[in-house]
């Protein structure tokens, strides 16, 4: 592990050697000192410290006998930290005893040393880590360095810890030193809207955003790091629907330098979380998607064992994405809250952002919807004509990719199979059993505009043209529901 590399310029030993100043000549010079003594390097650093903290190296007090300027202040760390200045600023990023030496040299060519220790410990427990999987690999990278300043506008607090892992780009913006890899931050407040003033806690390098690993090892860290009573994660990134899963498959986090992203029905997504929740010996308090189309029920089946509440909208986000400003600054004020609250409050804050679509659902109660539906599939498919069902309910219902998705929202369509040619009185009664489930898990719900008015706050893969999507049937709901089996009857002509 790494801190921030600081340099500073100074005359080395070799180079003063062979113009050694008159030590006479300086009306501060000890005549009485013996010459070629070597400076006191004196070290100052706190004895403990927390994961995270700023910590000021302190080599100040460093004087020479003979009255030699000091020119050089050399700090090196055995967590691997370097830096220079007579006082740096440094951050730990793992417990246990660091110990510091600082070198010092003067224009006499002379150079001194002293060493010193500090107790690194875990971040006192916080009522809220909320971690952020920032991956602007992409082009969206200018918009993951706005909303990283965003969040800067409020900073983390003695009861909120704001965390975040940013992936940049080579390609899309010189922003904010063009630097290019990834880096965790702790954030802190600032009042600059442009710069990122955080300490950066780790230097990573380049890494892949868009295999499980990543997602999986940063939120570890975090948790591990600065632990709290409530844990959100947030995976901040494109996200996208079936219809755009026609060239790959249904997913999120797209890392642009490798290629790779995380597959909803191959298991990608609950590969990382798996690994999160085992680390944390329970699930997370929340979950959020900060990306477009995350909002469906396959979604949230992969979701449901390891987390309790589920953040995301059904249709596309704007660039801008979440407003972390306003519902960061909520949290911080009232650290106290739950999960569902801090759902409601995230949902809210982005409809007053005026975009599109916005839902909270409670993961803990979706077990009560996959009955539900899956009962309305064995109902439909009992009736022989799943095509007309599916074509007569999902046609003309919500859909979020401009008349082209393949998901439809769960709550229009289940209006339009009341109506349905094909519709009997036993799915005329599956439809009211999802319903009174779809009500109990959806605990909020916000739609921007006349676009998606319709919108009840969870879809469903719904295929009105071509064959079921082929990543479809490999998802986990395709193994444990018959929803893959109504829709792959409903095309099975096609």
């Amino acid at each position: 592990m790494k801190a921030l590399v600081v340099l500073a310029l100074g005359l080395s030993a070799a180079s003063v050697a062979c113009h050694p100043p008159d030590p006479k000549a300086d009306d501060d010079t000890d005549d009485t000192a013996p010459l070629d003594q070597p400076p006191v390097a004196l070290v100052d650093m706190p004895s403990t410290a927390w994961v995270g903290q700023a910590v000021t190296l302190d080599g100040s007090g460093s004087t020479d006998p003979q009255g030699y300027p000091l020119t050089g202040w050399g700090w090196t760390c055995d967590d691997g930290t370097i830096t220079a200045g007579a006082t740096a600023i440094v951050t730990f990023t793992s417990t246990g005893t660091v110990r510091c030496t600082l070198e010092v040299t003067s224009t006499s060519g002379l150079t001194g040393t002293a060493s010193g220790e500090t107790q690194v410990e875990s971040a006192n427990a916080a009522a809220w880590t909320f971690l952020v999987f920032l991956n602007g690999d992409n082009e969206l990278e200018e918009s993951a360095l706005e909303d990283l300043n965003e969040m800067e506008m409020v900073g983390s607090s003695a009861e909120v810890n704001v965390v975040v892992q940013l992936d940049r780009s080579r390609s899309y913006t010189s922003a904010d030193g063009d630097w290019t890899g990834a880096r965790r931050y702790l954030i802190q407040a600032d009042t600059d809207p442009n710069s990122i003033t955080s300490p950066v806690l780790e230097d990573l390098g380049a890494i892949d955003s868009g295999i499980p690993g990543t997602i999986s090892d940063f939120a570890i860290w975090g948790i591990e790091t600065f632990p709290a009573e409530r844990y959100a994660l947030v995976l901040w990134d494109h996200g996208w629907g079936w219809y755009l899963a026609a060239a790959g498959t249904k997913g999120i986090s797209d890392d642009y330098a490798s290629g790779n992203n995380i597959s909803i029905a191959r298991g990608e997504l609950e590969e990382a979380l798996a690994s999160v929740t085992a680390a944390l010996g329970r699930p997370l308090d929340l979950l959020g998607m900060d990306a477009c189309l995350m909002g469906s029920w396959e979604v949230h089946y992969v979701s449901a064992p390891y987390a309790d509440i589920f953040v995301g909208s059904q249709a596309s986000e704007g660039m801008d994405g979440w407003p972390y400003d306003t519902a960061l600054a909520d949290l911080v004020a009232t650290p106290g809250m739950d999960g569902a609250a801090l759902g409601e409050i995230i949902a809210r804050r982005f409809y007053e952002s005026h975009d599109s679509t916005q839902s909270v659902v409670d993961l803990r109660a979706l077990p009560e919807l996959n009955t539900a539906l899956d009962g309305l599939a064995q109902a439909m498919l009992d009736t022989g004509q799943a095509t007309t069902l599916l074509e007569e309910g999902a046609e003309n219902a919500q859909d979020f990719e401009h008349g082209w998705g393949q998901d439809h929202d769960l709550g229009d369509f289940l209006d339009h199979l009341e109506t349905s040619s094909a519709a009997d009185s036993s799915v005329l009664a599956a439809v009211g059993g999802v319903r009174e489930a779809h009500a109990r898990v959806v605990l909020a719900n916000y739609t921007w505009g006349r676009t998606y008015q319709e919108a009840t706050g969870i879809s469903i893969y719904t295929p009105t043209w071509g064959r079921v999507d082929a990543d479809y049937s490999r998802g986990t709901w395709a193994r444990e529901t018959l929803w893959d089996d109504f829709v792959t009857q409903a095309r099975s002509g096609y």
